[in-house]
């Protein structure tokens, strides 16, 4: 069966050893320790693993949610609804922060619109809105 170190691995995924071992501290990844050499091991199933977790991240999960999701994974009990949740919660989540960083974005454009930027920053009339916007 062929191994990988905790180096391999972590260039495989571009991604520092220390990663890693953060990701084994919080129960994401669980290597063999070789008994000879005392050093990890990473088998073929805990690089699956490791790309199904780096594939979360890139979907916008973070580590408590891929905890999750990998508890459904290794829960026989679990359904594939479960997982469904999780993404239209994640979805709600998004679509949330969508609505909030439009209004951020409107409020900066207004803001924008307040100044040519060719007055002294003393008279700055985004800084005065700024300072008395409620």
């Amino acid at each position: 069966m062929k191994t990988h170190t905790i180096g391999e691995a972590a260039k495989k995924f571009n991604v520092t050893p220390k990663t890693l071992r953060y990701y084994q501290k919080l129960g994401l990844l669980t290597p063999t320790v070789d008994s000879a050499s005392g050093y990890r091991q990473y088998t073929e199933q805990d690089i699956q693993q490791l790309r199904f977790i780096f594939n979360c991240k890139k979907a916008g999960f973070s580590l408590k949610e891929i905890q999750e999701i990998l508890n459904l994974i290794h829960n026989h009990n679990s359904h594939s609804n479960h997982v469904k949740k999780i993404i239209e919660a994640k979805v709600t989540a998004i679509e949330a922060t969508i609505k909030e960083l439009s209004k951020v974005k409107k409020t900066l454009l207004d803001l924008n619109t307040l100044c040519d930027g060719s007055v002294d920053i003393s008279e700055c009339p985004i800084l005065s809105a700024l300072v008395n916007r409620k």
